[in-house]
C-alpha cells in the first residue's frame, strides 16, 4: 500500500511539473494552456482511480453512502 502510495504520488508530481513547465514557457498559447488542463486532468483521474481503488480500506464507500441518503 506504501508503494502504491509512493508510486502515486510520483506519478502526479512529475506529470503536474511537466505540464507547468509547458505552461510557464509560453502560457499565452492555446497548445499550452491545453495541455496544462490536460495534465490536471489526468492527475485528477489518477487520484480518483486511486481513491475508488482504494474505497474499502479508505472508508470512503460509507462515505458516499451517506451522501447519497442526503440528496
Amino acid at each position: 500500500m506504501i508503494l502504491d502510495l509512493v508510486i502515486l504520488i510520483a506519478a502526479s508530481a512529475s506529470n503536474l511539473a511537466l505540464g507547468s513547465l509547458v505552461f510557464a514557457r509560453n502560457h499565452q498559447r492555446a497548445e499550452s494552456r491545453a495541455f496544462f488542463g490536460i495534465s490536471v486532468s489526468i492527475t485528477a483521474w489518477t487520484i480518483c482511480n486511486y481513491l475508488t481503488d482504494r474505497a474499502p480500506s479508505l472508508a470512503l464507500d460509507q462515505l458516499f453512502a451517506l451522501s447519497l441518503i442526503h440528496i
